[in-house]
């Protein structure tokens, strides 16, 4: 849990800030343009290692068990890339944020939200 936990706030989270602001960091257009291409491209690797790891043995990240990670994925798998992406380039996190976005305690407010 703890390593999944830290690798989703220390490596993904990040890419946001630096694609989101890249001229914070590359103030010329062109290479601000090519720093935020560059982020979203680790990102979506970052999010492919996630997905590897994600539910092999169980509906749940974790496996068996529900976790705060698979609220985690099922917020992310509303941001970008969107969830087409994530649809087509990682099933199992996609599996589980629909999974998540059922249970009834959690719908409504995924659905006010998302």
């Amino acid at each position: 849990f703890l390593r999944w936990l830290l690798f989703i706030n220390a490596e993904i989270y990040p890419t946001f800030t630096y694609a989101d602001h890249p001229q914070r960091w590359q103030p010329q257009a062109a290479g601000a343009e090519q720093l935020k291409n560059a982020v979203m491209d680790y990102r979506e690797r970052l999010l492919r290692q996630l997905n590897a790891a994600a539910g092999a043995s169980g509906p749940w990240f974790l496996g068996k068990s529900f976790s705060a990670l698979d609220l985690y994925v099922a917020v992310m798998c509303n941001w970008r890339p969107g969830r087409a992406w994530f649809r087509q380039h990682c099933p199992r996190l996609y599996a589980i944020a629909e999974r998540v976005e059922r249970r009834p305690e959690l719908n409504a407010l995924l659905s006010a939200h998302f």
